[in-house]
C-alpha cells in the first residue's frame, strides 16, 4: 500500500510540474506575439504627433489556430533602424550549428569592422534563434528594427502543411518580404546543398542575395565574401 500512495505521489507530482511548463511556456509564447504592439505603444506615448494606425498581421502557425501580431504601420512600411549595430540575425534549428556558425560570424564581422575603421570596429551585434521556422518568422516581423543580414537554414521544423520543412528557409524569407516589402534586410540561405545551382535559383526567386546560398559546413571563404560585401563598406 505505502509503494503504491508512493508512485501515486510522485505521478502526481510530475503531471503537476508537466502542466506548469507547459503554462510557462504558452504565456512566453504569447508574450512574443504582443511585444510588437507593447513596444509601439511605448513609442506612440513619447511622440504625440505619432497617430500611424495600428494593423493586424495573420500569421499561419500549420494548426487549427492562426497567431495574430498587432503592430505600427510604421514597421511594416520603412526601413528605419532602432539600433545603431551592424546586425546580423542567425537561424537554424540545430543549437550546435548556429552557436557554432554565429561564433565564426562574430570574429570574422570583427575583423572587417576593426580593418575599416583603425582597429576601432564599429558596433556590431550577432542574433542566433531557430527552434522552428514560425517562431523564427515572429521574432523578425516583431522586432523593433531591420537586421541587415539574415542567415537562415533552409531545413528547418514548423512550417505549415503546404510548405515542405525542407524549404522552410524560401518560405521565412518569402512570408518576410510580403509582410515588409520595404524592408532592407538580405537574406542568405545555409544549406547542406548550398552550393547546388537549383536551390540557388530557388533562392534567388524569393528575393535571397548573392550568393544566395552557403553550404554546410560552411566554406570560411565564402562567408569572408558574404560579410565583406554587406559590411566592408562601413
Amino acid at each position: 500500500m505505502m509503494q503504491k500512495n508512493y508512485r501515486s505521489n510522485v505521478l502526481n507530482h510530475f503531471q503537476k510540474y508537466k502542466q506548469q511548463e507547459e503554462q510557462k511556456e504558452q504565456e512566453e509564447k504569447e508574450n512574443r506575439l504582443i511585444v510588437g504592439k507593447e513596444n509601439f505603444a511605448e513609442a506612440k506615448e513619447n511622440d504625440a504627433n505619432n497617430d500611424l494606425a495600428m494593423v493586424d498581421i495573420k500569421i499561419d502557425t500549420g494548426g487549427s489556430k492562426e497567431a495574430t501580431i498587432t503592430t505600427n504601420i510604421e514597421m511594416i512600411s520603412t526601413t528605419k533602424k532602432h539600433r545603431n549595430e551592424r546586425t546580423v540575425l542567425i537561424i537554424d534549428d540545430n543549437e550546435f550549428c548556429r552557436e557554432f556558425f554565429g561564433e565564426q560570424v562574430r570574429e570574422i564581422l570583427s575583423r572587417i569592422l576593426k580593418s575599416k575603421s583603425n582597429n576601432n570596429p564599429a558596433p556590431f551585434v550577432v542574433d542566433i534563434i531557430g527552434d522552428n521556422v514560425q517562431e523564427s518568422l515572429e521574432h523578425l516581423l516583431v522586432s523593433e528594427f531591420d537586421y541587415d543580414l539574415v542567415l537562415v537554414d533552409m531545413n528547418m521544423p514548423g512550417s505549415p502543411p503546404s510548405v515542405k520543412t525542407s524549404s522552410a528557409g524560401l518560405y521565412l524569407t518569402k512570408e518576410y518580404k510580403l509582410t515588409r516589402p520595404d524592408s532592407l534586410t538580405k537574406f542568405v540561405c545555409v544549406s547542406g546543398l548550398g552550393r547546388d545551382e537549383e536551390l540557388q535559383s530557388r533562392c534567388r526567386a524569393v528575393g535571397m542575395v548573392p550568393p544566395y546560398s552557403l553550404g554546410k559546413p560552411f566554406d570560411r571563404k565564402e562567408l569572408l565574401d558574404l560579410l565583406t560585401k554587406t559590411f566592408g563598406h562601413v
